[in-house]
């Protein structure tokens, strides 16, 4: 964890998303540089994993406008509900007691998913046991699957946006960190 000191302060310490203890990870070896996700083990015991996506600049130019975004995304799990022959996403604590109809509880994503599944060359019934899976490595790749369609600001609005030196610190990597000409040290 962090030190919960505002950034800047003395003795400020940012938070270390340690690679090692990845549950799987996604994309490029070098996720820095070029991209990628890590599937982390929730923080406490009670948590459930989570995806941490980083997506580094789109040029060498916003390198020091923007920065690196990191979007963090818990790959939910789902189920299907077959209602009046209509079928429903809707979140795997679902229960019939619920006090609106299924429909209200629909997922957002539901109606899109089998342009998701064209868009990445798989059929959709692979993305509903994926979303539907209680491995949330297949869940993940599911989410990936629909970022890359959708993009990931539908998940998390408010991803972190990093330096470059801030990114390497957060995974534990500054032994590795060389700035760029636009970059003070």
């Amino acid at each position: 964890m962090g030190s919960g000191l505002p950034v800047g302060s003395e003795g400020y310490e940012p938070y270390v998303c340690d690679p090692a203890k990845a549950l799987a990870s996604f994309g490029d070896v070098d996720f820095i540089e070029y991209g990628g996700a890590l599937l982390m083990p929730g923080v406490s015991d009670d948590d459930s994993p989570y995806l941490e996506i980083i997506e580094p600049p789109e040029s060498e130019s916003a390198r020091s406008v923007t920065g690196w975004s990191v979007y963090r995304v818990e790959p939910e799990q789902f189920k299907r509900i077959v209602r009046d022959r209509y079928v429903y996403l809707v979140s795997a604590s679902y229960a019939p007691t619920w006090p609106h109809p299924v429909s209200m509880y629909d997922e957002w994503v539901h109606g899109t998913l089998d342009a998701v599944a064209e868009s990445v060359g798989c059929e959709e019934e692979k993305l509903y046991e994926q979303l539907c899976s209680d491995d949330p490595v297949a869940r993940s790749q599911a989410y990936i699957s629909i970022a890359g369609y959708h993009g990931w600001f539908e998940f998390d609005q408010y991803p972190l946006r990093l330096s470059k030196r801030e990114v390497h610190a957060r995974y534990g990597m500054l032994d590795s960190y060389v700035p760029d000409d636009s970059e003070e040290e």
